[in-house]
């Protein structure tokens, strides 16, 4: 990733809250809280070289802790901008879907999954935006000189930050 990208200015995020927030309409419909960025690539038309090597038993622990996977490139953009501003915690893969989290309230927790090459986009916009973060960062298995392979996410691991949202004693990690 380029210098830019890895520090995002904070009037790009105001920028984007100003412009679109107002779109967002509170009309009692409901929110969903808890979202899993799905990018399964077993049902998904486009084929990743980031992917998450035990995936069903990631999803199969979240479904049990009341997560919703959604597939971002499956809804319209101002769906996006509702859904992560109901959101009270995202988790999900390394990737683009975490730019949605310009439009989350502050202190919203966000569990980025991700390879030990990947830069830290995700974790700057976080902060910028006054989100909690942590991160499971696993090594990739295949030997690419990058970001892409398939990473194994330890449950137990995922386990103890989802507990510390419920208990609402989230520390970076």
């Amino acid at each position: 990733p380029t210098k830019d990208i890895m520090n995002m200015p904070i009037w790009i995020s105001e920028w984007l809250k100003v412009n679109f927030l107002k779109q967002v309409m509170k009309n009692g419909e409901k929110n969903i809280k808890k979202i899993y960025i799905d990018r399964d690539v077993n049902k998904s038309k486009q084929t990743s070289l980031r992917y998450i090597s035990n995936e069903d038993q990631v999803k199969k622990y979240l479904l049990k802790n009341n997560f919703m996977p959604v597939k971002l490139h499956e809804l319209k953009f101002i769906d996006q901008v509702k859904l992560f501003n109901a959101a009270e915690c995202v988790v999900g893969l390394h990737g683009g879907g975490f730019a949605n989290i310009v439009f989350c309230n502050p202190k919203t927790k966000i569990i980025e999954l991700r390879g030990t090459h990947s830069g830290n986009p995700i974790e700057n916009l976080a902060k910028k935006n006054d989100l909690n973060y942590a991160s499971i960062s696993v090594e990739a298995k295949q030997n690419f000189p990058n970001q892409q392979g398939g990473i194994h996410i330890p449950i137990d691991t995922l386990a103890r930050l989802v507990e510390n949202f419920k208990s609402d004693s989230f520390n970076d990690k």
